[in-house]
């Protein structure tokens, strides 16, 4: 007869010899079935907490869509609109001073402009337009901007300052 901390349930009810033994169940006062499953708990506790830490820690750049890998992704653009009688040209400044002319847009005209990638995961971003034979630059001051990100930028007549708003 095995001792009592390895003793299995039975199918028979006298638990002699014809009885045959339930697999896999051990006896509930046994000391090592206890400690197993407290160790499976604490495993299985431990992979959730590891597997949540890791999402959470993980970064996506802004604007990415978790489905498109890195290179699918669109460029970030502006569409100028300049009502000015004046020839425009159009400058992106990033955080750093790092200064960029993008484009140049006549007077009464539209032009679609790209922003340099490297550019637009800085997160933040200026547009200026320098006006041809005029001392003014108006800008949009700064704002928030990522790849995939569509503008619109309007100059008005009066060259003052720039309107800026989502694109259609």
């Amino acid at each position: 007869m095995a001792p009592p901390m390895l003793r299995c349930f039975t199918t028979g009810l006298s638990g002699g010899r014809g009885s045959r033994p339930l697999h896999g169940w051990l006896s509930h006062g046994d000391p090592m079935s206890t400690s197993v499953r407290s160790l499976r708990r604490v495993t299985h506790a431990f992979a959730v907490v590891a597997l949540v830490a890791v999402a959470a820690c993980h970064r996506t750049q802004p604007g990415t869509d978790l489905g498109e890998p890195d290179g699918s992704q669109e460029p970030a653009t502006i569409e100028f609109t300049n009502e000015s009688l004046s020839q425009a040209d159009v400058f992106v400044i990033a955080s750093g001073n790092d200064r960029r002319r993008i484009g140049t847009v006549f007077a009464g005209r539209t032009e679609t402009l790209t922003i340099p990638r490297e550019l637009a995961i800085r997160g933040s971003v200026t547009i200026v337009a320098r006006l041809l034979a005029r001392s003014r630059a108006p800008s949009t001051g700064s704002m928030a901007i990522g790849p995939g990100t569509r503008l619109s930028i309007r100059l008005p007549l009066d060259e003052k300052t720039l309107y800026v708003l989502p694109a259609r």
